[in-house]
């Protein structure tokens, strides 16, 4: 029986010889890579998921007759090289239930982000990233209203308040959210928008971290403030940086975050 992998263990890289495949059973996708020549076939498949990995390398190629994708290259790249990413759109994310927090309330809570999974190769000191691909299927759905909204993923994961409660899963991604009331009403949240392109990701020794969003609510019809800390989140146990995020957020900058009611003309599904 294979010993539990930790980040460092899935989130790596891979020298392969010629002829050799690479299993990685990671969450809810298996990825196949067979390094043929100069080449690498790659088979992606989506399998139940769960919370264990599995990582094997066979010495022997992949069947061709599967569906896969090709990358050729001039001279031979040995080393494959596999990121964590963070999805290419925001994410909706819901409480398990409608939730209320009074003026002047400040709560914890967590989200689990399902990562991208970022594919590169490399021979001596050349690297180069090729593609990027979603570890789960994820939903479409729209956040906004008809005119401003924007086009994001629906989380099936609900956020929670305590980490705990989410687990350790290979192939997400622990965000720690913080909410603040600053105005003079009750904050009511059924759904929350989460920019990820602002987070960057850290491994811990048991699982992946973003660092913490905190979201400073004015009112509703109002913008709300949110602040990216720029450290890993204190929850991390010894947190290395493995990814940078995609932009530095400005300071206190403001977007629309929450939402207490659906827009019945957008639906979510799962294209």
């Amino acid at each position: 029986m294979q010993p539990q992998l930790t980040p460092e263990d899935i989130w790596t890289s891979f020298d392969l010889e010629p002829g050799q495949t690479l299993v990685w059973d990671v969450g809810a996708i298996r990825l196949c890579a067979s390094r043929c020549k100069n080449d690498w076939l790659i088979f992606k498949e989506n399998s139940s998921e769960r919370s264990a990995a599995s990582i094997d390398v066979h010495n022997e190629p992949v069947d061709i007759t599967q569906s896969h994708e090709r990358w050729a290259f001039k001279n031979p790249r040995p080393t494959l090289h596999i990121q964590p990413a963070m999805p290419d759109r925001p994410l909706v994310v819901r409480p398990l239930t409608p939730l209320g927090l009074p003026p002047d309330s400040e709560v914890q809570f967590y989200i689990n982000i399902p990562t991208f999974v970022q594919l590169g190769f490399s021979h001596s000191k050349r690297k180069t990233e090729i593609t990027a691909f979603p570890s789960q299927t994820l939903s479409n759905t729209w956040f906004g209203d008809n005119y401003g909204g924007v086009l994001c993923y629906a989380n099936k994961s609900m956020i929670r308040r305590e980490k705990e409660e989410l687990g350790v899963i290979a192939n997400q991604i622990i965000c720690p959210f913080k909410i603040k009331n600053r105005a003079n009403e009750v904050l009511q949240v059924e759904r929350i928008c989460l920019r990820v392109r602002y987070l960057s990701i850290w491994a811990g020794k048991q699982r992946l971290w973003s660092n913490e969003v905190t979201s400073i609510f004015r009112g509703h019809g109002k913008e709300t403030q949110l602040e990216y800390a720029s450290a890993p989140p204190k929850d991390a146990t010894e947190p290395h940086l493995i990814r940078k995020a995609e932009v530095k957020p400005e300071r206190g900058f403001l977007r629309q975050t929450f939402a207490h009611a659906s827009f019945p003309w957008r639906k979510e599904n799962a294209s």
